[in-house]
């Protein structure tokens, strides 16, 4: 008996699809066979006769391909020949006993390129329409690349995305569907017309690439429909394809008429397998629901009248809840009143028939059971020919009754492989176990095969590979692969488990769908569930043996299992073609809609956002707005009216938050200002009496119950300018301006603070003041001059307003800005002390701002701790009061850039992505650019929970409570309170040390003078602090870069002690060079 290898898997014959004639009498179909001996393939033309199961060699020749019969021809069939330069001929042959093939074939004509996805259908009697998809150039003309002019240039000018899908440059060149009418002539045989672009300057592709055939298009003596990529959406980020129909007067019709489409209302993901009824009246079609979304449940359309938009849902609400799953091959009876299908269930591919039922709408069977149904063809006495394989045979044809009277097991049958015999395979070495899945609100249970070996014997043991398959969303069937085939494996020696873990197709959309943004949540639990099932319940599986194995998203998971506890139970993992890094696979493809729908967006892109309004009345309510007696505590405004008498806000100043600082208020027909949300409305403090109030309720209250001091949000916002004036056109585009620069530092300030300042000097309290939109350093040293008792001391916005977009704060790229902008902001906020009476402060992370080593370090694995203490390193040896803000200490970083728009809470974030998206709607670089600014510089960095534990919630709440944001799932990466306290080389450790030597050190680190050297050096920021008395110096220089760099040449430099780094841990090194993102404090006394 022959022992299943991997080189008889090879060589075992290939069956094409079976292709039978009306009556099922006589089948067609190819074999490839490839040999080891000769490492080439050959291809053998044959016919099956299903009466006496002889099959008969019609033709041995690789270039031939797509038999069909002619319809109404029992005998008659064409094919596909491809012929040299590319040409292509349509061969017309007929089945006679006793005749050779050659003797009862000719050629009826040809077309001058690679042509495939064949389709005849009958016009009459002696006429026929033929279809094949052949590329054509972008004039319409037939494109053959073996003849087309040659270029002296290989270069390829793209002047928009999309550039590339995989390993295919997309091209000039494009599918096109072609036809011509095949009309029997004087002598008997039939000859071929002149072929016609059927899409010539439509703009439309089809067969759809890079996987479509004749699954793209049907036709009938109507004409053609069709599917293309929709035209209007970005291919990078949409799936969408729409359903087109020409209608033709004739198949020679020249030019073809201008395609119509049809609209499936609220979907917006793929449609294929458009199908004619047999009258050519109507048609169906397939279509998916979800935009970008490849997975997602098939459903049927109906088109009613091919000449309308005429599109409905053909299932019913009952029958459509008896088929969750996704049907495919769609093809009709003869008669039009049954519509045939296979659709995954369970593992099987099982063909379905749907009828309709004048009483009970449609009425929905399974006709077949097992194996693994791929292709249909219902026969002309209600009989069904289907083509199929399972896990131990390769292909196998089978004719099937249809009535409700017919059992479920075949008419006829015949397989290749003898139902696996002639491979040594038998149907018993394959079984199904269940265990539990993770997510019971889904699936209770996973499925999964079990694949023995052929002499499996009980009592032994055997070693087990655990198959992963790919996809995701994919699944191990009832069928037979030439890749990942369990045989191989199981007739090796090794039980074989197949499990369909969360996200298989097959065992309802739901589970599916349960795979997105959780590729290593629930289907690794599943598999940990199957591991420790297979270890209790079979025990001729040696556990001690195992190996797992995956392709693709199988050997992502692969991966995945080497990182976690369940990889230390297999002995060997073997990854194929499997994913460790997003962001490297983000380079192999522009397309982009698969990570967006299954990971929740690419590192800078998310397609949805949730729009939220918030409404003024909720908050105040018009009524108490005008009754209460504090409404001048507010500022209020008349509207301006332009010369079309409509109303318009008082000026053009820009929320912070979006939209227009003025809400209208109808009852009182006037707008009041707020300069964040609506419901902030900004206090007049003009108003003395609203001024004590704040004074008394929002400080002395505070100061008496003992409170040390305040920290003053937007501290210079309180006075506005006189008039309100326009703020200038910072962005032509936009609506409102932003107006920072015109409504901070009013006339009046200066009072309002002294008078702040004389409350908090009785208590002997401090002050700290947020202070943005300042660039004026005169301005910023009136505020906190000693002299001038006003503030203590202000947060500078100038190191963390490096970055930003100067007409909005996110509109803007990542890291857009160089290490020089930030010494520069940094010389700015420390120079405020050189020879004043004023104090500063060290800071670069607060609530408004995102996690400083993500913005202007490092946050990736590798590099993001280093990067962190060189950043603690640099604001711990400025001067100043030095603010750490909560997580900043143990090297926090933004959220994942793959997590959605969703997961963002801000007011701000929310409110800027949904107006970019409110006006592009269709500009999905603009959405990009902006999640990408989002993620960079969005205040949600800064609002996750505090990171105190690697558990659920990071240790903020308890593991069943629901934070009011996602904790960081940084936190299962080491970035948290209790593993950094037990890391000496961690960030939080790192910070303790630092805070030790800026008070053992603080007469030269929190008192010294800052002096800013070798500037222009664009990777290494280095500067010296000398103490107030000269006697002490402190030398720091901080590498800013991936690279190493070179150790700046620095005065003193030689004589100073290297007090501290934040590469310790990295052992003996160059002193002259610096390491990535190192950091030195050198100290000399």
């Amino acid at each position: 008996m022959t022992k299943f290898t991997p080189e008889v898997l090879l060589s075992a014959p290939r069956r094409s699809a079976g292709v039978p004639n009306a009556d099922g009498s006589s089948v067609l179909y190819t074999t490839s066979t490839y040999s080891f001996e000769t490492h080439a393939k050959t291809v053998e033309l044959r016919s099956l006769d299903t009466k006496t199961q002889e099959s008969r060699l019609l033709l041995q020749d690789n270039s031939v391909s797509e038999p069909l019969w002619l319809p109404g021809k029992k005998e008659v069939y064409a094919c596909l020949k491809s012929e040299d330069k590319g040409k292509t001929s349509i061969l017309i042959s007929m089945i006679m006993a006793g005749s050779s093939w050659k003797e009862s074939t000719y050629t009826a004509g040809s077309i001058d390129a690679p042509a495939s996805s064949l389709k005849i259908t009958q016009l009459s009697d002696d006429s026929y329409a033929v279809v094949v998809a052949a590329q054509s150039s972008p004039d319409g003309s037939l494109y053959n690349a073996e003849t087309a002019p040659k270029t002296h240039s290989t270069g390829k000018l793209y002047k928009s995305l999309f550039v590339r899908h995989w390993d295919d440059y997309v091209t000039p060149q494009k599918n096109s569907l072609w036809y011509a009418t095949l009309t029997r002539a004087k002598d008997g045989k039939f000859e071929l017309s002149k072929w016609v672009n059927a899409l010539k300057g439509a703009g439309l592709e089809s067969p759809v690439p890079p996987f479509g055939g004749t699954d793209s298009f049907d036709v009938s003596k109507a004409g053609i429909i069709f599917v293309s990529k929709d035209p209007k959406a970005n291919p990078a980020l949409s799936t969408k394809c729409n359903v087109y129909y020409i209608e033709l007067s004739s198949f020679t019709e020249d030019p073809a008429p201008k395609p119509f489409e049809y609209t499936t209302k609220g979907f917006k993901g793929a449609s294929a397998s458009p199908v004619f009824l047999p009258d050519a009246k109507k048609a169906v079609f397939l279509s998916l629901s979800g935009a970008g979304y490849e997975s997602d449940k098939s459903q049927i359309f109906l088109v009613e009248d091919l000449k309308k938009d005429s599109v409905k849902r053909l299932f019913n609400q009952k029958a459509e809840g008896s088929l969750d799953k996704s049907p495919q091959n769609l093809v009709f009876s003869h008669d039009g009143k049954t519509l045939y299908f296979s659709a995954e269930d369970q593992g099987y591919g099982r063909l379905f028939a749907l009828t309709s039922d004048p009483t009970s709408g449609e009425v929905l069977r399974a006709l077949t059971d097992t194996g693994y149904v791929s292709d249909i063809h219902p026969l002309s006495n209600g009989d069904v020919f289907y083509t199929s394989s399972s896990l131990v045979d390769y292909s196998s044809y089978s004719i099937i009754g249809t009535s409700k009277s017919d059992s479920q097991a075949a008419k006829w049958t015949h397989s290749s492989s003898k139902d696996g015999s002639s491979l040594g395979l038998k149907a018993s070495q394959v079984s199904s176990i269940r265990t539990p899945a993770s997510d019971t609100t889904v699936n209770k249970t996973v499925h999964s095969w079990v694949y023995k070996p052929s002499n499996f014997e009980e009592g032994k043991k055997y070693p087990l590979a655990l198959l992963i398959h790919g996809g995701p969303q994919g699944a191990w069937g009832d069928s037979w692969s030439t890749r990942w085939n369990p045989a191989v494996y199981a007739e090796q020696g090794y039980v074989v488990i197949t499990p369909n873990i969360t996200g298989s197709t097959g065992y309802g959309q739901a589970f599916t769908d349960a795979i997105r943004k959780d590729w290593g949540g629930a289907p690794y639990n599943d598999l940990v569930n199957v591991m420790d099932w297979v270890e209790k319940n079979m025990p001729e599986v040696d556990m001690t043996r195992a190996v797992a194995l995956g392709a693709s998203y199988g050997g992502y998971m692969v991966n995945w299992l080497q990182g976690h506890d369940l990889g230390r139970r297999f002995k060997a993992l073997v990854c194929h073609d499997g994913i460790f890094s997003f962001a490297g696979g983000l380079l192999a493809t522009e397309e982009l809609y698969f990570p967006f729908h299954d990971l929740g967006g690419t590192p800078w892109y998310s397609p949805s956002a949730n729009q939220t309004t918030d409404d003024a009345e909720q908050v105040f309510g018009k009524t108490r707005l005008v009754q209460r007696i504090t409404r001048d505590w507010y500022i209020w405004k008349p509207a301006e009216y332009d010369n079309d008498g409509s109303r318009k806000p008082p000026n053009n100043w820009r929320s912070i938050f979006g939209g227009s600082v003025w809400e209208w208020d109808e009852l009182t027909q006037e707008y009041y200002l707020h300069l964040f949300c609506p419901e902030q409305p900004d206090i007049n403090w003009e108003n003395e009496e609203a001024r004590k109030t704040i004074y008394q309720s929002a400080m002395i209250s505070w100061l008496d119950k003992g409170v040390d001091g305040f920290r003053i949000d937007t501290v210079n916002m309180y006075s506005k300018p006189v008039g309100l004036p326009d703020a200038p056109i910072k962005d032509p585009t936009a609506q409102w301006q932003d107006a920072g620069l015109v409504y901070c530092n009013g006339p009046r300030m200066d009072e309002y603070l002294g008078e702040m300042n004389a409350i908090l000097s009785r208590y002997n309290a401090m002050s700290v003041g947020e202070c943005p939109f300042t660039p004026d350093p005169a301005r910023i040293l009136g505020y906190v001059s000693e002299k001038e008792a006003r503030l203590n001391m202000v947060f500078q916005f100038d190191s963390v307003d490096v970055g930003i977009g100067s007409a909005h704060r996110y509109m803007t790229t990542p890291f857009n800005y160089t290490l020089a902008d930030v010494k520069s902001a940094i010389r700015r906020t420390q120079g405020l002390i050189d020879g004043t009476d004023a104090w500063t402060t060290s800071f670069i992370e607060n609530h408004d701002q995102p996690r400083s080593i993500s913005r202007f370090g490092n946050d990736s694995p590798q590099w993001r701790s280093r990067s962190g203490k060189m950043l603690a390193m640099l604001f711990a040896s400025l001067s100043g009061a030095l603010f750490v803000y909560q997580g900043q200490e143990i090297g926090m970083i933004n959220i994942p850039k793959e997590w959605p728009i969703e997961e963002y809470k801000d007011v701000d974030t929310i409110g800027y992505y949904a107006e970019v998206v409110r006006k592009n709607p269709n500009d999905t670089k603009a959405h990009d650019e902006t999640k990408a600014a989002l993620q960079h510089l969005a205040r949600d960095h800064a609002r996750t929970p505090m990171q105190w534990s690697s558990q659920r919630n990071a240790g903020f709440t308890s593991e069943s409570a629901t934070p009011w944001m996602r904790a960081n799932t940084s936190a299962q990466e080491g970035i948290n309170v209790a593993d950094e306290t037990n890391d000496h080389a961690s960030v939080l450790n790192f910070w303790r040390q630092m805070l030790k030597l800026r008070k053992t050190h603080a007469e030269v680190l929190v008192h010294g003078n800052f002096k800013l050297i070798d500037d222009d050096n664009p990777s290494v920021f280095s500067f010296i602090k000398t103490s107030p008395d000269t006697q002490s110096k402190a030398i720091v220089v901080c590498n800013f870069s991936d690279k190493e760099s070179k150790l700046p040449t620095i005065d003193g430099l030689s004589s100073s002690n290297m007090l501290i780094d934040n590469i310790s841990e990295a052992g003996t090194k160059d002193q002259s060079m610096l390491q990535p993102w190192e950091a030195r404090l050198y100290i000399s006394t």
